[in-house]
């Protein structure tokens, strides 16, 4: 006998993302502008019906460099991934959530991969964003790592 939770749906399933914006330099004026460290920002929207759904998760990354080797570094990021929300998600507050927790865990890994093949071709040094928790990102806030 089938258990119901095995046939059971996601809660949100992915139709697909778009990389809207990749920028990587080390540009001196650039690099001044953003802010050191790994910062994720994700927003999202909502069809009225709450049949489908958007995240767009931003991305920096400002590495400082060494003097001997490396010139500091920026790598930003914007992807914009689009969801088919369940019907088990009946208010704007729980697919809000669906969104930005089980979104970001799903988008997050293609971000880490292209992030990680672009710098990979400009140094032998490629970086690897760490993963995140994401049941820690229903706020407001960008994300510090």
């Amino acid at each position: 006998m089938k258990n119901n939770n095995d046939s059971k749906e996601p809660i949100i399933k992915l139709q697909g993302y778009t990389i809207d914006d990749l920028h990587y330099t080390s540009l001196e004026d650039q690099v001044k502008s953003v802010p050191d460290g790994f910062k994720l920002t994700p927003s999202i929207g909502m069809t009225k019906d709450l049949g489908s759904g958007k995240i767009t998760l931003d991305v920096s990354l400002k590495l400082k460099g060494d003097q001997k080797k490396l010139d500091p570094k920026v790598v930003i990021v914007r992807v914009t991934a689009f969801f088919d929300i369940s019907e088990d998600l009946t208010d704007e507050d729980a697919v809000g959530q669906a969104l930005i927790v089980n979104g970001t865990a799903i988008v997050f890994p293609y971000i880490r991969s292209i992030v990680s093949m672009v710098t990979g071709l400009d140094s032998e040094q490629t970086i690897l964003l760490p993963t995140i928790a994401t049941s820690k990102l229903f706020s407001d806030k960008p994300i510090d790592l």
